[in-house]
C-alpha cells in the first residue's frame, strides 16, 4: 500500500506493511576485488572508497592514510598521500567523498580539514570548513552537486549513562564557504561510561543520518521509519513513512548482542568475565534502531538500509524514488559495507573471520536488465 497526501504544505508519503517495489540482486561473485592479507595492495581501516568514470577504484586506506589507485581488474597502479600533518597529509581519514566529480574529498577529523585530490592521485588543495559558530564538525558528510553536507554534534553535561546530542546540519561549497544553514535535530546516541572515562556509541542506540542530493536534504533520526526530506534551508518538504517490522529488543536479542561482543575478546576466561559483566551493566533501549544506515545512488534514489538485529546474516535496504515511492528492496551479506551505488553496480567493503578487509565491485542485477 503506498498512500501520498498533503498537510500544511508537507507532502506525506505512507508505506504499507506490504514490502513492494522490485526485488534488486547483487550479481553472484565480484566483479572486482581489491585487498589481499599483506603486500602493498592490503587494506587496513578502509574509509571510504569510489569508482571513478574510468573505471579507477580509489579506496581511502587510514591503516596507513594513504590513496590507493586501482584499475577496472582490481590491480594497484598508484598511491598518494600519507601519515604526518603536511599539505596533502593525514592524521586520521575520517571519510570521503567523491561529490560526482573526479575528484576525491578525504576529511581529516584531528586535522580538521578536507583534502582534494585528483583521479591520477595528485593532491590537489585542502579546504577547511568552519561551523556558523567557528567550531569544526564532528560528523560525517555528503555531498552532491558541489555542495557538501556536514554536522556538528553538541555534547551535553555528561553523567553515567545514555544521552542523545543536539546537532547541527550546514551546507558548504566545495571551497569552505557557508551556503545553508539546514537547522538543529536530534543526533546519535551516545554512552557515557564513569569508571573507565569513555564514550561509546550507545549499544544498539538510535543513529541519525543525512544526506543531500538535488538540492534536499534527507534526515532520519531513527526513532522510526520517517525519513524527513527538506530545502536546504531546512523546510520540511516531505515525509517518508513506512509501517514495516516491530522494532522491540528483546533479552534474546540483547544476549545475542552481549555474546558476540566477549567473542571479540578471545578465549581468555578472566578477560571473558569482565567483558560480559561490563556489557551486562549497561542500560539498553527498548527499541531498536529503524534503520542503520542512508545513502544517495547516482541517480538520485534513496537508499534506506534497516537496522539489523543480532544474529542476523544479511542486511536489507529498501530503495526509494525521490518521490517517496518504493523502486525496490536489495539483500545483501552482513559484512558487506556499501559506500557507493551506480546505475548498475554496488561498491562497498568487506571484512572476513581474520579482519581481512577487502573493497568489492558487485554487479546490481535489476528485473529489467
Amino acid at each position: 500500500m503506498f498512500l501520498a497526501r498533503d498537510s500544511a504544505g508537507i507532502r506525506i508519503v505512507e508505506h504499507g506493511g506490504s514490502s513492494g517495489g522490485d526485488v534488486w540482486e547483487l550479481g553472484i561473485a565480484p566483479v572486482v576485488s581489491i585487498g589481499s592479507i599483506d603486500g602493498d595492495d592490503a587494506l587496513f581501516r578502509v574509509a571510504g572508497a569510489h569508482r571513478m568514470s574510468d573505471g579507477v577504484i580509489v579506496v581511502a586506506n587510514n591503516g596507513t592514510r594513504e590513496l590507493k589507485y586501482f584499475d577496472v581488474r582490481g590491480r594497484l597502479i598508484g598511491k598518494a598521500a600519507g601519515q604526518g600533518a603536511g599539505p596533502g597529509e593525514f592524521q586520521e581519514m575520517a571519510f570521503t567523498v567523491s561529490c560526482g566529480v573526479d575528484s576525491v574529498y578525504v576529511w581529516d577529523s584531528r586535522l580538521a580539514r578536507l583534502s582534494v585530490f585528483s583521479v591520477n592521485g595528485e593532491y590537489i588543495r585542502a579546504v577547511t570548513i568552519r561551523m556558523p559558530d567557528g567550531s569544526t564538525p564532528s560528523g560525517t558528510g555528503t555531498c552532491d552537486d558541489g555542495m557538501l553536507l556536514m554536522r556538528r554534534e553538541h555534547t551535553p553535561v555528561l553523567q553515567e549513562g545514555p544521552y542523545r546530542n543536539r546537532m547541527d546540519l550546514v551546507v558548504f561549497d566545495l571551497d569552505g564557504n557557508l551556503l545553508h544553514n539546514v537547522g538543529d535535530f536530534s543526533g546519535s546516541e551516545r554512552y557515557y561510561v564513569v569508571d573507565p572515562p569513555s564514550i561509546l556509541d550507545r549499544p544498539l542506540g538510535k543513529i541519525t543520518l543525512h544526506a543531500v542530493g538535488g538540492r534536499r536534504v534527507y534526515v532520519g533520526t531513527a526513532d522510526n521509519y520517517e525519513l524527513r526530506v527538506l530545502t536546504l534551508d531546512g523546510r520540511t518538504r516531505r515525509l517518508i513513512r513506512m509501517n514495516r517490522t516491530d522494532l522491540s529488543i528483546t533479552q534474546t536479542h540483547l544476549d545475542r548482542y552481549i555474546a558476540a561482543e566477549v567473542d571479540r575478546v578471545g578465549s581468555d576466561e578472566r578477560r571473558r568475565r569482565n567483558e560480559e559483566r561490563f556489557w551486562r551493566n549497561l542500560t539498553y533501549p527498548g527499541t531498536f534502531p529503524a534503520f542503520g544506515n542512508l545513502l544517495l545512488d547516482s541517480q538520485g534514489n534513496v537508499w534506506l538500509r534497516d537496522f539489523e538485529r543480532p544474529g542476523d546474516t544479511v542486511r536489507t535496504w529498501i530503495v526509494l524514488a525521490s518521490s517517496g515511492e518504493q523502486l525496490a528492496s536489495l539483500v545483501v551479506p552482513r559484512e558487506l559495507r556499501v559506500y557507493e551505488v551506480g546505475v548498475d553496480y554496488v561498491l562497498g567493503r568487506t571484512r572476513d573471520d581474520l579482519g581481512v578487509e577487502r573493497v568489492r565491485l558487485y554487479e546490481l542485477v535489476k528485473p529489467s536488465d
